[in-house]
């Protein structure tokens, strides 16, 4: 009972700390004159280097010299792994890393502010936030009550601090008065200096729940599919990847990896007939330990294997097909002869319980929508024989979540484009 206690008190005087050192730090470094040419980035709770984040990181050294990036981590061993590779990198929490931060003109996030940056740690009031987003999806991120599909505290509207045309004299020195406090600990998605408008789905189911204002939407996709567009695909054996999203809930996200376990005599017969072999992957995010479920499930098949490199998108282009579910994953994916399958068994469960959406999924999702691996493995016969089967269906679904001409390769330069654009304009 007491280390209990002890623990408690431990938390809460942690949090206690961290609102007193963020509420002064913030407005302290917003004084801090800013450096137009330093932009620094982090990954997903300051933790990972991945997504769209690295890879525009990665183009802005490759290409442009006149910009200076720097990486910020909590990560020991990410701080190790560029260190060795060379590349411009700081403890986020080192007086090295606050200070840098502190003059950073822009900070690049893919997931949210308040999961990848701190008031504590550098971030301020003039600290432009350019917003990748992690990739096109499905899952509900936002309605007219609120944000969506995520727990952290500070990702809210800030229509209670940020003024409006409606607004009378007390009601604007109210929120001025409270924008004062709340500021330090609020995402502020409508203060964002720039957020890639992927195309009519984030259009209709962020960018407008989320307020993000019209001038601060650039047209630019996703820098992460660059390398993908770059690797052939793999021929013999063909590769099948099996990519599920994450799931809050314990108890389902272990179901669906024991239905896959239970079907995989039947995978591993078809990969054999047709010359191919599948990958399970699970979510990046997903920190439960299923390694002895999966090592068990899948000890003697030699056609099915666990996909467990750190970035899947220097390895996506080597598939023929992908099963997912509501994964971003899949509009990452999918192309002309790239085909998904979205194998949906929770179809009911996830729609009412989890996440959600704000679209028809079955209607817009730009591939054939099954709820059993049954109903699976025919399609993915079709597709290792035939990828292009069905592509004038896929396409055109396609151009409900993505701009003509985006996804190309060539965002990361559109991207850089907008915030030197941005940033001069001022």
């Amino acid at each position: 009972m007491l280390s209990r206690f002890s623990a408690l008190a431990k938390k809460a005087l942690l949090r206690l700390r961290y609102y007193v050192m963020g509420y002064r730090n913030y407005w302290k470094y917003t004084r801090v004159p800013k450096e137009k040419d330093l932009w620094v980035f982090s990954g997903f709770r300051r933790n990972c280097y991945m997504d769209n984040a690295k890879y525009f990181y990665e183009y802005l050294l490759r290409e442009h010299p006149e910009i200076r990036p720097v990486w910020l981590t909590v990560s020991d061993e990410v701080y190790a792994k560029l260190q060795a590779e060379g590349k411009p990198v700081l403890r986020m929490d080192s007086k090295a890393g606050i200070e840098c931060t502190s003059r950073a003109a822009v900070a690049v996030t893919d997931h949210f502010v308040m999961t990848d940056y701190s008031p504590e740690w550098g971030l301020n009031d003039g600290t432009k936030i350019v917003q990748l987003w992690h990739g096109v999806g499905f899952k509900a991120m936002g309605d007219t009550n609120g944000v969506r599909n995520t727990t952290e505290r500070g990702v809210r509207y800030s229509r209670d601090i940020l003024p409006s045309p409606d607004d009378g004299g007390l009601r604007r020195m109210y929120k001025k008065l409270k924008y004062r406090f709340c500021a330090p600990f609020r995402e502020k998605m409508e203060t964002y200096f720039l957020m890639t408008d992927t195309g009519p789905e984030r259009e209709e189911t962020i960018l407008s729940y989320w307020g993000v204002p019209e001038a601060a939407r650039v047209k630019a996709g996703n820098p992460r599919v660059a390398p993908m567009l770059q690797t052939a695909r793999a021929e013999a054996p063909a590769r099948v990847l099996y990519a599920p999203t994450y799931r809050f809930d314990a108890a389902h996200e272990k179901a669906l990896i024991e239905d896959f376990l239970a079907h995989a005599p039947a995978i591993e017969r078809l990969m054999e007939e047709r010359n191919a072999v599948l990958h399970l992957r699970l979510h990046p995010h997903t920190w439960r330990d299923y390694g002895e479920l999966i090592g068990a499930g899948l000890a003697g098949f030699s056609r099915i294997a666990r996909q467990q490199t750190p970035d899947i998108y220097a390895a996506l282009g080597e598939y023929t097909a992908l099963v997912t579910d509501y994964s971003s994953i899949a509009m990452d994916f999918v192309g002309p002869e790239r085909p998904v399958i979205f194998l949906c068994p929770d179809f009911d469960w996830f729609s009412a319980n989890e996440a959600g959406f704000t679209l028809d999924f079955v209607s817009r999702a730009p591939g054939p929508v099954v709820y059993s691996w049954e109903n699976a493995f025919p399609l993915i016969e079709t597709y290792l024989q035939n990828p292009a089967w069905d592509r004038q269906r896929r396409m055109e679904r396609y151009a409900y979540f993505y701009f003509d001409g985006v996804n190309d390769g060539h965002d990361a330069a559109r991207i850089t484009e907008a915030i030197k654009r941005g940033l001069e304009a001022e």
